[in-house]
């Protein structure tokens, strides 16, 4: 069946960047996978989380969680934000779909798309208030 579309006037597009800095974020949408193909860090396989987080209210970052011993500490330092980290050496299970709706703080940067080398914003780190921090 075909489908119907009005076609518009092609513009450019410009994404909305925030300046680098802290800010709070909701994880809007997560999904489980795995990395497809060997990298310099990652081998094939490796399972992954994409989060795509709404920034300050108004910004969409993609942001992707590696199972791998060289960056546990950025699933820590999530979960740290959130609220949800167990304890040091406490083993837990993480399912995506548990992660919406959540909450933190996020120190984002400015980056470039590989693929398309246009600037975008990523996430830096993860980051919470330390006791005594307002």
């Amino acid at each position: 069946m075909p489908i119907t579309f009005a076609a518009q006037e092609p513009r450019d597009t410009i994404p909305v960047l925030l300046e680098p800095g802290e800010y709070d974020f909701e994880i809007v949408d997560a999904r489980e996978g795995r990395t497809d193909r060997d990298s310099l860090k990652l081998k094939a396989g490796t399972p992954k989380l994409d989060l795509k987080l709404r920034i300050a209210g108004q910004v969409h970052v993609y942001d992707h969680l590696f199972f791998a011993q060289t960056t546990y500490w950025k699933i820590d330092h999530l979960l740290k934000s959130i609220g949800k980290h167990p304890g040091d050496g406490e083993v837990i299970e993480l399912d995506a779909f548990d992660l919406i709706g959540e909450r933190g703080l996020a120190r984002i940067k400015l980056g470039k798309s590989t693929s398309t080398g246009q600037p975008r914003n990523e996430v830096d780190a993860y980051v919470w208030l330390h006791d005594g921090d307002e």
